[in-house]
C-alpha cells in the first residue's frame, strides 16, 4: 500500500495550520479597520464605512470559528493515513518521529482525529 511520508504529512498538515492562522490574522486586520472608522472625527465616512466593513468583519469571523474551508483536506490527509497505513495517526506520527503543529492537530480534533498529546509540537 502507498502511503505518504510522515515528512510529506507533517507538510501538508503545516500547509493546513498555515491557511488556518492566516484566516485568524485576516480577522483581526479587518476588526483593526473596522475600529478605526468607529474611531473617525467626521460622520460621512463612518455612515459610508462602518456598515460593509463590519459586515466583512462579519463574514471573516464566520469563516475563522470554523475550519469548513480547510475541512475536506485536513480528513482527506487524516483518512488517507488510517486507510493505507492501518494504524492511528499517533501510530503514524511516532514511527515517523513527527509531531504536527499545535493548530493542525486542534483542526483534526474538530473532525473527531485525536492526536496525542506527544505527537504535537510544544
Amino acid at each position: 500500500m502507498a502511503v505518504i511520508s510522515a515528512t510529506e504529512y507533517k507538510n501538508l498538515s503545516d500547509y493546513l495550520a498555515q491557511c488556518k492562522a492566516t484566516l485568524l490574522l485576516a480577522k483581526d486586520s479587518v476588526y483593526s479597520a473596522v475600529y478605526e472608522i468607529a474611531l473617525f472625527d467626521e460622520i460621512q465616512p463612518s455612515i459610508d464605512l462602518l456598515s460593509p466593513f463590519f459586515s466583512s468583519y462579519e463574514a471573516v469571523t464566520a469563516n475563522t470559528q470554523t475550519t469548513t474551508t480547510l475541512n475536506s483536506a485536513v480528513a482527506a490527509l487524516n483518512n488517507h493515513v488510517l486507510r493505507r497505513t492501518n494504524a492511528s495517526l499517533d501510530s503514524f506520527l511516532q514511527a515517523g518521529g513527527t509531531q504536527v503543529d499545535p493548530v493542525f492537530a486542534q483542526m483534526s480534533a474538530n473532525l473527531g482525529f485525536t492526536i496525542s498529546s506527544g505527537n504535537i509540537e510544544p
